[in-house]
């Protein structure tokens, strides 16, 4: 999957966790929950959203790097 695919697929998982981040400038290396004041049960239920997205499993450990849009377009490319 070519990264702008997987880039907007990551968003539409990430819209679709927490809403209100739709229509928001997003930089793709800062963190998300400092960029849309996510906690952390919002990173879990998007993660839990990428894996279901993608078909792929995510280890707990792993979690760390949906932080930013980079890192987990980074990790889902390293998977294909």
């Amino acid at each position: 999957m070519e990264t702008p695919a997987i880039i907007a697929k990551l968003k539409a998982a990430l819209y679709s966790v927490a809403p209100e981040a739709e229509g928001e400038e997003l930089e793709n290396q800062t963190s998300l929950q400092d960029q849309l004041d996510l906690d952390s049960v919002d990173i879990m239920n998007y993660v839990m959203k990428v894996q279901e997205e993608f078909q792929v499993e995510i280890p707990n450990q792993e979690y760390k790097t949906f932080l930013t849009i980079d890192g987990a377009t980074a990790y889902l490319q390293q998977k294909a």
